[in-house]
């Protein structure tokens, strides 16, 4: 099968022609050398069974360099469906609103606009193998197979991706672009199902993203506001204290520009996720070439999006990137839903779940009915830890199946429900004896046998059948 990868890149005429700065690679599955201001980190993102990637990625005008650190996932790419990944790429070769597809081609991701892209890049064949498309203004033209310029880790000892995708070799209009936009994701092999994304929030069947993340040459970078903190998607920031703060205006050399004048600093959050004006910071630590501001109203259990424009002393302002951080949270977590069980009459059912929480967390367990009338479970009659994170039922029967989880909550007020998990008793559905030329089953409830033509029955081990 094939799939798709996207990062689009927008042609920026803000700055002039920069210097190429060629990122030096060794192919082997170790991100020892992504490091320096050449190397934009994108954030991290959960993976399916535990850890998480972080996509790393650099361009320079003529290379698009990519690295996924997925070392704590223990998961690669590869054609094994579900057991390994699937990383996807796209490109805006363009940068005209609403020119480029709205779909990968695959069913996979969807766009929203206005940037779109028009190529594509897949990563999960087997050996190393990645398929490229391109949109010809009316669909998908397929490229062809490659495994030029890339390492697909594949063991705990080089466990990481690092990628080098014939973009130019697409589109040769982006030679010495300044800026890409830029989405990535990453699924499990032969499964629609969107494990992680760049930005973050796409996830799930079918997704829709919106506004790309960007990637930048070195110049462009070091001019706009870099490198914040906390960094981007950072999870569990304290909010005593919380200073905010970013890389200011230089040149590859560490060179303030001379053309900066302030910058204004705008701040949004869950309830209201469009930035709004904080502050005009005009003033900055010269040796460590960062501005800061104090963020004095930081409220816990919350989400931030925060953006720096960039001031120059002509008047004009320059948009900066929405970033977004999360503050330590005080609610529960549930980390891990209860699984399926499928068990024998008699025997005992047991469901649990993982929580995290700041302050003791309180279970409830619950029998799913219709969603509103769902039946509280207590402790007694087989049932135990109905108020714990473990619920067991014994001896169960058929009275017994259906769906079960969890509501835990804490000293927040604010509680988390888990997925509901399925509850089947292994039995008969059906059994045909062929007794006295029945050609039923002899279980209650069993469809009913049609017979075809003029079968004769003959006596078997059973009986007569």
């Amino acid at each position: 099968m094939r799939k798709a990868l996207f990062i689009t890149c927008v042609l920026c005429v803000m700055l002039s022609e920069g210097q190429v700065v060629a990122l030096t690679l060794t192919l082997d599955g170790v991100l020892n050398e992504w490091v320096g201001n050449e190397i934009s980190n994108l954030g991290t993102e959960p993976a399916p069974e535990g850890g998480s990637y972080t996509l790393l990625a650099a361009w320079n005008g003529t290379n698009l360099y990519l690295g996924v650190d997925r070392e704590t996932s223990g998961r690669y790419l590869g054609d094994i469906p579900r057991d390994n990944d699937s990383f996807f790429i796209a490109v805006d070769t363009d940068g005209i609103p609403n020119s480029g597809a709205y779909s990968d081609g695959y069913g996979i991701m969807n766009f929203n606009g206005p940037l779109l892209p028009d190529v594509v890049f897949y990563y999960a064949g087997s050996g190393g193998w990645y398929e490229r498309t391109v949109w010809d203004g009316f669909g998908w033209l397929w490229a062809g197979w490659t495994s030029a310029n890339q390492y697909y880790g594949w063991q705990p000892a080089n466990p990481n991706d690092e990628l080098i995708p014939d973009l130019l070799a697409m589109a040769p209009t982006l030679s010495g672009a300044h800026e890409l936009s830029v989405w990535a994701w990453m699924t499990r092999e032969n499964n629609n199902w969107v494990e992680a994304s760049w930005p973050r929030g796409y996830t799930g069947n079918y997704p829709v993203m919106n506004a790309p993340v960007k990637i930048r040459d070195l110049d462009t970078r070091l001019f706009m506001p870099h490198d914040p903190d906390p960094v981007l998607y950072e999870e569990d920031v304290l909010v005593s204290d919380l200073i905010l703060s970013w890389g200011i205006a230089q040149d590859s050399l560490g060179n303030i520009d001379p053309s900066l004048y302030a910058y204004k600093l705008y701040i949004g959050s869950s309830s209201n996720p469009n930035p709004v004006y904080q502050a005009t910071i005009s003033s900055w630590d010269v040796g460590t070439r960062r501005a800061s501001y104090a963020f004095t109203t930081a409220s816990k259990d919350e989400t931030y999006f925060w953006r720096v424009d960039t001031v120059l002393n002509t008047s004009q302002e320059i948009e900066g990137d929405v970033w977004t951080f999360y503050t330590e949270l005080t609610t529960p977590q549930i980390t891990k839903d209860p699984d399926y069980q499928v068990v024998e009459a008699g025997t005992t059912a047991v469901f649990s779940i993982i929580v995290n929480s700041p302050s003791t967390p309180i279970y409830q367990w619950y029998k799913y009915v219709d969603g509103i009338s769902d039946i509280m479970l207590s402790d007694g009659s087989g049932i135990s830890g109905a108020k714990a994170d473990t619920l067991y039922i014994a001896n169960v029967n058929l009275m017994h199946e259906g769906g079960y989880y969890c509501i835990v909550n804490n000293d927040s007020g604010i509680p988390d429900t888990s997925a509901k998990a399925l509850l089947g008793i292994k039995r008969k559905i059906a059994y045909w004896t062929f007794e006295g030329n029945n050609a039923d089953s002899i279980i209650a409830g069993s469809p009913v046998s049609f017979l075809y033509g003029d079968p004769t029955f003959a006596p078997g081990k059973v009986g007569d059948g």
